[in-house]
């Protein structure tokens, strides 16, 4: 009888436990939509959400360099009537797409109406990919 003791009384303790554990359904929604994403590579994207109705970034490029760097360049274009300053910055990637670099953030200035562009490059030559972020100015 007292073998019985000791098993049941350890599925009761599990079971009560398990009522007071709380589970977060949003974060289990969260992390599930988020499994396949892939950074897009080669691009630029907005950081700050509305940015993309004032400023267009018409081409990204990259080139390697004499000395085997990856060369970035954007080109942004202010779409507003008023001198505006950005920051960016670019994330170098390895050929299996893993981070292996990130630049710091740079400021640009952008004339009203105007056309301008960002131009950075990674010190690792083994940088094969590219992603540039753009924000605000700070």
């Amino acid at each position: 009888m007292t073998n019985l003791k000791q098993p049941a009384a350890a599925l009761i303790a599990v079971l009560l436990m398990s009522g007071c554990i709380k589970r977060d359904e949003m974060s289990a929604v969260q992390a599930t939509r988020n499994l396949g994403y892939n950074t897009p590579m080669n691009t630029a994207a907005f950081v700050d959400p509305g940015l993309e109705r004032r400023f267009t970034v018409e081409q990204t490029s990259a080139a390697r360099s004499a000395t085997n760097t990856l060369i970035v360049k954007a080109e942004v274009r202010n779409r507003t009537e008023a001198d505006t300053k950005l920051s960016l910055r670019t994330r170098f990637y390895d050929a299996q797409r893993q981070p292996v670099e990130e630049s710091s953030w740079a400021v640009l200035y952008v004339a009203k109406r105007g056309l301008k562009t960002y131009e950075t490059s990674s010190t690792r030559t083994d940088a094969v990919f590219y992603y540039v972020e753009v924000m605000e100015g700070r």
